[in-house]
């Protein structure tokens, strides 16, 4: 019992050591897919890339077609429930297409985009678990009892139960590079000669078997625990199978383009089998159900768990803990003359690259048995120059390596060096001071030599050999003579991580807040995020031979292509095409670093090395971004609320619905993440769309109409052709918007509006005229009372001044008759000014003027005062109505009784303008003119008059003003009425 149970734990260990042999040298880059990317469910049966380039995935949750970014589910025919459609198998042929097995019996071919049902003799009813397409063209189907199906395109063979078995067995097939199909069922192994399948016999004992196709000799085959290749003779063993990764765990077999073998198992993950043995390869879960390789080369996995997964070679190698550093964070990294790589770990000191690509450790001196390395520079007589915080180390070319101190003046800790072209050692004093060690000598540069910069974060020596310096501070300085000077920038830029000057005199800087600046012809830019950079915080730059640079930054390494940024140099308006590596390649969570100098190193080879959170990472430039073609682009099917519209010839929408979606696939499984689409419905939208990640257009309601919906989609960082898809449709108007009925209602509206434009013209000169007919009755009123007042009240006033005449009674002058006399005399003239004002035939400007100059003519020549009047020959037929040529008359009744009264004057002129918007009537007297106190008072009255007031309120009553204006030398005044026309009219 005891040897029993040492035989089972020594193989158990035996079974260990070579899982973990197994394990080693993994060089694939894994990108998943899980549910909150849109994968309908983690569960997945079986993968397979179809000739349209669409991905198909089978699992419990249906079948679900991909396109490098959007999951689509499909539906059976038949499904009128709309739910997720099971499936356990997948294939493809050229006369059936792409193939389902549902399990719920039968088969189903994807046509026109849509599933039907494929009427092959004996299917109908039967659940297949196995689909496999034959290199012959010919569709093999194996059902739960264990029968099999053969389809040709014309014809279908059936072939029973084989040997006797339960069906239960696990059946599988494959293809030989002679296009022959073989067929495992269980232990047993047959091969089809174009009429029956022919058992072929394996020596030794019945184990279980698998079987995977292969595109050189024959099949693959494991054997129990051996792995097999076909020959022309026989079977040539390949290796022999750990536990748990034998025939009975193995659930996939894949030969890939390049010959390679991946064994998908049950419970010990994904295998590749090559020439150096059998490797383990990382995926998300253990239990892998389905492997296919597409076009580009990438592997897919199908898990029972974890998702989706694929598997494409690896451009980038990380080391890290895992390769053999002591601490994942590295500083710096170098390249010495011979050939050798250098890291300078945080916590795990210095470390070197073996020729074998291990990673070695170089020992710490005696006295500091624990260093941090934060800069590694190469020696120009081989190894390196390596700072660390208890100063300045030398390795020379000495296999082993060994860490020797410099003798030096006591130094801070050293940031950044530099090794120039002439051999010299520049390095950072800090706080305030470069310096430079050269034969043998040190030498400082500080505030006496032109520097005044603190925290140096990075040091560049330029074609025609001068030093630049870049601060934390963001200042940047330059060597001139024996010192340095500073060089302006064009505003604040944070820190100067990285700098690279170019033969032609470019500078390129690398700022943490303004991503590349840029000086060209002495002119500044920045390019930022806004003209297409991934991020602002620029730590490291690098360039290789096709014209691009790779540049570090705090959300990982990107690449762009200088003409890109030249252009936008030039015009800020030009957008940059950069490339972010991350999922695509297999990157995930990458920052680099900057604190420290050399942060980033190309290798002579052409390899560029970046020191990042997570380890030193290599980048092979040349397969890092391959060209490729831009990814086709295809329109699905529309759906209007919800509901679908087959993508046909002429497509017609009724109008009246809510929302129309779009969805299109970008077909590129390689690198999604770099795909640029955008769309535009022409008829609708005014300008492209850059298009989401869902890759679906919605749009409102739209009118009827004729539109176009386009596509275009290309590779982000290539500049180059882009694919295209269109679709027309046509919004077909409802009963209501019609153009008969559009026409109708217009015609009706037409009449309608006519109709109320006559009414409403009709309702407006009747009102006209019955204002007019107002208007009239009101003068026909005031020229009766004119006349009444002229013929009774007038009559009766000249009556009195007859008889008060014919009297000679009172011959005193002073008398009593006389009084009578007079104030009959002024009677009439007052009873004249009414009828004057209320008669309507004198409602006009120019009976305003001859009435007032005829006024002030005799009014003024009763007392001896010459009278000017200065009227225009032509004046405007500007209504006037009786209140205001009363109120104007008025006031120039007291404005002439007051030059009368008070002014002595011997000359008055009356002017009357139009100016502009105004009417203007001024008095102008040559007499003594306003008294200093401004009023004017009559010192025989004992209360002075209120007539320069009433003129006032007056013009104020019709919108008007009054001014009294002093004349020239203190003699004469003159008053100023101005009324506006609109208040006249």
């Amino acid at each position: 019992m005891r040897s029993a149970i040492s035989l089972f734990f020594l193989g158990f260990l035996g079974s260990a050591a070579a899982l973990a042999a197994a394990t080693a040298g993994v060089s694939h880059a894994l990108r998943e897919w899980h549910t909150q990317d849109g994968l309908p469910g983690e569960e997945l049966s079986r993968v397979l890339q179809a000739r349209d380039g669409f991905l198909w995935l089978a699992g419990p949750n249906g079948i679900v077609q991909f396109d490098g970014a959007r999951f689509e589910h499909r539906v059976f025919s038949g499904n009128v429930s709309g739910l997720p459609s099971l499936a356990r198998a997948l294939a493809e042929t050229p006369a059936a297409g792409l193939v389902v097995a549902p399990t719920a019996g039968g088969l189903q071919t994807w046509r026109d985009g849509r599933f039907a049902e494929l009427p092959l003799p004996g299917a109908a009813g039967r659940v297949f678990t196995v689909l496999f397409g034959g290199r012959d063209g010919a569709l093999w189907a194996a059902g739960e009892d264990g029968a099999v199906l053969r389809w040709d395109g014309r014809q279908t063979q059936t072939f029973a139960t084989l040997d006797g078995l339960n069906g239960r067995a696990v059946i599988s097939l494959a293809n030989d590079a002679a296009g022959n199909t073989w067929l495992v069922n269980g232990t047993h192994l047959y091969r089809h000669d174009g009429a029956t399948l022919a058992p072929v016999n394996l020596a030794g004992p019945r184990v279980e078997l698998r079987i995977g196709s292969s595109a050189a000799g024959g099949p693959w085959l494991v054997a129990h625990d051996r792995l097999l290749k076909g020959t022309g003779t026989g079977w040539a063993e390949q290796a022999r199978l750990p536990d748990l990764v034998g025939a009975h765990h193995i659930q996939a077999l894949l030969e890939d383009r390049a010959g390679t073998l991946w064994i998908g198992t049950r419970s010990q993950g994904l295998f590749v089998f090559q020439r150096d043995g059998l490797r383990r390869v990382e995926t998300s879960h253990d239990d892998i159900l389905g492997l296919t390789a597409d076009a580009d080369g990438n592997i897919w996995v199908a898990t029972n768990g974890g998702g989706l997964n694929r598997l494409r070679p690896r451009v980038f190698k990380v080391f890290d803990r895992g390769a053999g550093l002591r601490d994942n964070f590295s500083d710096t990294v170098c390249e010495d003359r011979d050939g050798r790589i250098w890291f300078g770990n945080r916590d795990g000191g210095l470390a070197w690259l073996r020729p074998d690509g291990t990673v070695a450790q170089v020992p710490a001196p005696g006295a500091w048995p624990d260093i941090s390395v934060v800069s590694v520079a190469p020696h120009p007589d081989g190894g390196v120059w390596v700072t660390a915080g208890p100063g300045l180390f030398r390795v020379d070319r000495r296999t082993p390596p060994e860490l020797v101190q410099w003798p030096a003046p006591r130094l801070p800790i050293i940031r950044c060096t530099l090794v120039a072209r002439d051999g010299s050692l520049w390095f950072s004093a800090e706080p305030e001071r470069i310096g430079r060690l050269v034969a043998g000598r040190f030498e400082f540069f500080g505030r006496e030599a032109g520097y005044d910069g603190r925290q140096i974060r990075f040091l560049a020596e330029d074609p025609a050999g001068g030093i630049w310096c870049g601060t934390a501070s963001g200042q940047l300085f330059r060597r001139e003579g024996a010192g340095f000077v500073r060089v302006e920038l064009d505003g604040p830029s944070g820190s100067i991580n990285a700098i690279y000057v170019e033969a032609d005199g470019t500078l390129w800087l690398g700022t943490s807040d303004r991503g590349l600046l840029v000086r060209r012809g002495g002119t500044w830019r920045a390019l930022t995020n806004q003209q297409g950079l991934p991020d602002n915080h620029v730590t490291q730059i690098l360039a290789d031979d096709r014209g691009n640079f790779w540049c570090g930054s705090a959300r990982g390494i990107f690449r762009v292509r200088r003409s890109d940024l030249l252009a936008s140099w030039a015009d800020p308006a030009a957008r940059i095409h950069a490339v972010l590596l991350g999922k695509d390649e297999g990157l995930r969570d990458i920052s680099c670093l900057g604190f420290f100098q050399p942060a980033a190193w190309r290798a002579r080879d052409g390899s560029l090395w970046f020191t990042t959170r997570r380890g030193v990472l290599q980048l092979d430039p040349e397969r890092a971004l391959p060209e490729a073609p831009p990814p086709s682009v295809r329109i699905g099917e529309l759906r209007c609320d919800q509901q679908p519209a087959a993508r046909t010839a002429g497509i017609e929408l009724q109008a009246g619905f809510r929302k129309l979606e779009i969805p299109f696939s970008v077909l590129c499984l390689s690198t999604p993440e770099r795909v640029n689409a955008r769309f535009r419905l022409d008829g609708f939208d005014a300008d492209w769309i850059t298009a989401g990640a869902d890759h679906v257009a919605t749009y409102p309601q739209l009118p009827p109409g004729d539109y176009r919906f386009r596509v275009v989609a290309g590779l982000g960082g290539i500049s180059g052709d882009q694919s295209e898809d269109m679709l027309l449709f046509t919004v077909v108007p409802l009963w209501w918007q019609s153009w008969w009925l559009r026409a109708g209602l217009v015609m009706v509206a037409g009449v309608g509006v006519t109709w109320w434009v006559r009414a409403w013209s009709h309702r407006r000169l009747r009102l006209r005229l019955e204002k007019l007919e107002r208007q009239g009755a009101i003068e026909r009123e005031r020229t009766r009372i004119a006349q009444n007042i002229h013929d009774d009240l007038g009559a009766s006033l000249t009556r009195i001044s007859l008889l008060t005449q014919s009297q000679t009674g009172d011959p005193a002058p002073g008398g009593l008759l006389e009084r009578i006399y007079a104030t009959a005399v002024e009677a009439t003239r007052a009873m004249d000014e009414i009828v004057w004002a209320v008669n309507p035939k004198y409602d006009d400007l120019d009976s305003l003027a001859s009435y007032l100059g005829n006024f002030a003519q005799d009014f003024l020549g009763a007392a001896g005062i010459r009278c000017r009047l200065d009227v225009p020959g032509c004046l405007p037929a500007t209504p006037l109505t009786s209140q205001i040529r009363h109120h104007l008359f008025l006031c120039c009744k007291e404005a002439l009784h007051n030059v009368v009264k008070h002014a002595a004057a011997t000359e008055v002129t009356i002017t009357l303008r139009t100016e502009g918007a105004n009417l203007t009537l001024a008095i102008t007297d040559n007499g003594r003119g306003i008294p200093s106190s401004g009023t004017l008072r009559d010192p025989r009255r004992i209360v002075s008059g209120q007539g320069l007031e009433n003129m006032a309120s007056r013009l104020a009553a019709m919108q008007g003003r009054c001014e009294l204006r002093p004349g020239a030398g203190g003699r004469g005044t003159t008053v100023v009425f101005t009324l506006p026309y609109h208040f006249a009219a």
